[in-house]
């Protein structure tokens, strides 16, 4: 860990250290397991590489302190690039704009369903 909590020591090219912020855009933490799940989310219209993988997986170090991460969940507007999908890490949860609305979309027929059937 770093300076403080949720921050990661950065070393500049000319052997420099600096302390910077581990922004990870989403956290969830279990006390009861001690494990944790870290994403990142990007609305960009390029495709999602693997140094946004990389630099998650550095950040999430610089958080997780005792806990252990179990699940890495990446989002992406414009999807994910070839080579990057092809990652060989079990962790890893892929999300695209669709993969969103077809579960919101799924969950909200579902709900409604369920809703005629107790007037049944």
């Amino acid at each position: 860990m770093g300076a403080g909590g949720g921050t990661e020591r950065l070393v500049d090219p000319a052997g420099k250290s600096y302390y910077q912020s581990a922004d990870i855009d989403v956290v969830g933490i279990s006390s009861v397991d001690k494990m944790m799940v870290a994403g990142e989310c990007k609305f960009k219209n390029e495709k999602m590489g693997e140094d946004v993988y990389d630099t998650l997986i550095r950040r999430s170090k610089a958080v997780a302190g005792t806990y252990r991460l179990g699940a890495i969940l990446l989002f992406s507007l414009s999807g994910f690039s070839e080579q990057f999908r092809m990652l060989k890490d079990d962790t890893v949860r892929f999300y695209t704009l669709e993969d969103i609305y077809h579960v919101k979309r799924t969950a909200i027929i579902t709900s409604s369903t369920q809703n005629e059937d107790d007037h049944v």
